[in-house]
């Protein structure tokens, strides 16, 4: 089988694009090693539900993703911890991709995100306090941001029957390879399996990638901009079951 690439020719002294499909004696053995490394990883990726024994890999994917965000400044401690908790509260559930023993992507989602941070707030504060005083300690400026989170299930004016996206990551060396389109994808079906009749998620104005990955859902809309510890935000809202619209939205 041919594999189209992109070669680029020298005409007139000048850079020309040109559409080239390699036979394999054209390539060299480095290429065919890396096309084929590729294609097996892609034949081993599974989509699996999140477990606990997963939650140290969620917290470092979320780190690499979100440098320098609330959640990720309370630390890796903090974060190890919220998503042990995810994985053993019935309002929220996750879905991991796994490449060998690998995992390269994680997505949560909450049927009910303000009963799951109530339940969080009154019944396991003590589990996620330390990491808190912690860093707190470090940056009391983390106090107004912790604050703002705590109220920000109210800001999103939550809809019945409707589950939130909360997070979908992926490890840096996986991106653009459609595995986050895949995360979404069943964490929306398993949503629906639920008895969720729409979705809606929160994704920062400039972070292109995530707003196409959501807009690309056929009835993908934006129907609030809030600004979240200091961040614009894009509210997104779907019904369920979803069709899929697989060509890149005219961006605004």
């Amino acid at each position: 089988m041919t594999i189209k690439v992109t070669k680029i020719s020298h005409t007139a002294g000048k850079l020309q694009t040109v559409h080239w499909e390699p036979s394999p004696s054209d390539l060299d053995a480095s290429e065919r090693h890396i096309i084929a490394k590729r294609g097996q990883s892609n034949n081993l990726m599974e989509i699996k539900p999140y477990v606990r024994a997963y939650a140290r890999d969620a917290a470092e994917i979320h780190m690499e993703g979100q440098p320098g965000t609330f959640l990720t400044r309370l630390g890796r401690d903090f974060l190890v911890r919220l998503y042990e908790l995810f994985a053993e509260l019935p309002d929220v559930f996750g879905s991991v991709a796994i490449d060998g023993e690998t995992v390269t992507g994680v997505g949560f989602a909450a049927m009910d995100t303000r009963h799951l941070f109530r339940t969080i707030k009154y019944r396991y504060w003590h589990r996620l306090l330390g990491p808190i005083v912690r860093q707190v300690l470090r940056d009391p400026g983390l106090i107004g941001q912790l604050l703002q989170s705590i109220r920000y299930p109210n800001t999103l004016k939550p809809l019945p029957d409707e589950a939130e996206i909360l997070f979908v990551g992926l490890r840096r060396n996986y991106m653009r390879q459609g595995i986050g389109p895949k995360i979404l994808d069943d964490l929306l079906e398993e949503a629906y399996r639920r008895g969720a009749m729409r979705a809606v998620g929160t994704v920062e104005k400039k972070n292109r990638a995530v707003r196409w990955m959501i807009a690309r859902l056929a009835g993908a809309r934006v129907d609030q901009e809030i600004i979240l510890n200091g961040r614009k935000m894009l509210v997104y809202r779907v019904e369920l079951p979803v069709g899929i619209d697989r060509k890149p939205p005219i961006e605004p």
